[in-house]
């Protein structure tokens, strides 16, 4: 089955919050509560965030995060490799060819490695803004 990952899952989440509250600074903690998910992991995704740039991190009694980017320049493929990584179907669809063991006699290679582009294609297609508009058909408020 292919989907991505809860950390991929809580990422969106968690960043579409700061799109929404852009001026806000919004602790880890005050996230996780309002989500009921542990601090910990909550902080880590955010440190992640921070390290690529997409999140600002705000020192201080009245610390945490804001965002830094720009919600219309941000793909959902950018968040996904920042959190989980290259997005791939099989190994042979990697950068590093190399990592399969019998790709030099793969009869369906070629076809695995197009389809890990039009995926690429379509994510790298879809901006953060485009997930947070209410009546776009990726609104999450209507993902069933």
């Amino acid at each position: 089955m292919l989907r991505f990952s809860k950390k991929v899952d809580y990422t969106v989440l968690l960043i579409t919050d700061l799109v929404d509250r852009e001026e806000e600074v919004l602790s880890a903690a005050s996230l996780a509560e309002k989500y009921s998910l542990s601090p910990d992991f909550i902080a880590n995704i955010m440190k992640t965030l921070a390290k690529r740039g997409f999140v600002k991190s705000v020192r201080g009694k009245k610390g945490g995060y804001k965002l830094s980017m720009n919600p219309e320049e941000v793909s959902l493929m950018d968040l996904i490799e920042a959190i989980d990584g290259p997005v791939s179907l099989t190994d042979c669809s990697e950068d590093d060819h190399h990592l399969c063991a019998i790709s030099h006699m793969c009869r369906s290679k070629s076809k695995m490695i197009e389809i890990t582009r039009q995926i690429h294609t379509i994510l790298d297609d879809v901006k953060l803004d485009e997930i947070l508009e209410k009546n776009s058909p990726l609104s999450f408020s209507q993902a069933g």
